[in-house]
């Protein structure tokens, strides 16, 4: 409720009435945990499942059935790659464009995880030592964010845009999907959107 620096110290007091003092304080309670439910006609009497991503319905079966996502932040965009072979018909529904730059998402053998399992510390050095050129990419990524001129976002762009050209092969539908904005840099008329994402399923 309260976290105020004074002499050198951050003074901190919660909610439930505990106070403390530190030197330094990280801020680890994410940007995007207030749902934000669309104000959708009809949605009330919607015979099927819907559910936010932040609140997902594990009981829900989503195998061969028709399913339908609403926004396409990091959230929505990554739900569709994962649920895209799974659905017989899935519709993605944006209110705008959206980069979206590749990732390398590996997958891990059972072996490697069973490695993991027996030996914990190996997990603990895996998180705590990154490899360097996870580093470097991260450092490369964190600069080009506070750097709108750099060599950084130079690159995420040029990804981004590669990515479009090469994913999305219907010329119309790549138009429809091309955001009119720089990578990672929306203009203000879109400053409302990152501010309330939301990500439903149907």
């Amino acid at each position: 409720t309260d976290c105020a620096y004074r002499d050198g110290r951050w003074h901190v007091r919660t909610k439930a009435g505990v106070t403390d003092s530190a030197d330094i304080v990280i801020a680890a309670t994410g940007v995007l945990h207030h749902l934000n439910m669309p104000r959708i006609a009809g949605l009330e009497t919607f015979a099927g499942a819907c559910f936010h991503t932040a609140r997902w319905d594990h009981s829900v079966p989503l195998d061969g059935r028709r399913v339908g996502v609403i926004g396409n932040g990091s959230t929505g965009v990554q739900i569709i790659s994962a649920l895209a072979g799974r659905a017989a018909r899935l519709c993605h529904f944006q209110r705008t464009a959206q980069w979206i730059m590749p990732c390398e998402n590996p997958e891990f053998s059972q072996e490697f995880r069973e490695s993991l399992r027996n030996d914990p510390e190996r997990l603990r050095d895996l998180q705590i030592n990154p490899t360097p050129d996870y580093t470097a990419n991260v450092e490369r990524f964190n600069n080009a964010l506070v750097d709108a001129k750099s060599a950084g976002i130079d690159e995420i762009e040029m990804y981004c845009r590669q990515n479009l050209e090469h994913s999305v092969t219907d010329p119309v539908l790549r138009e429809k999907l091309r955001p009119t904005y720089r990578a990672n840099c929306r203009s203000e008329e879109h400053t409302s959107e990152l501010q309330s994402p939301c990500n439903l399923v149907c």
